[in-house]
């Protein structure tokens, strides 16, 4: 694979917001996209959590978005096999 030395768009923190932004703009069309990290993707405050999803809302958004994590969850080996990232190691 060629690589590029220029991008459209850097995104600096691979955490689960960083890779959040880069997955959706990729699935909007965006190409040419760069996750900077400087140690493995969502390797710190990520790793941490206890990534749970409820499933009891009063609010009607609330459940919206829950019932919408849960299909992601479902089929995310799939869509994160859908793009490639390159981890780049930090040099000295």
């Amino acid at each position: 694979m060629k690589q590029n030395n220029t991008a459209d768009i850097i995104i600096i923190g691979g955490g689960i917001i960083g890779c959040s932004i880069a997955y959706n703009l990729a699935n909007q069309g965006a190409k040419n996209v760069v996750v900077l990290e400087k140690g493995e993707l969502c390797s710190g405050g990520t790793a941490k959590s206890c990534a749970i999803t409820r499933s009891h809302y009063s609010i009607e958004a609330n459940v919206h978005h829950a019932v919408e994590s849960v299909k992601i969850f479902e089929n995310f080996d799939d869509m994160k096999n859908t793009y490639m990232y390159q981890n780049l190691e930090h040099t000295q």
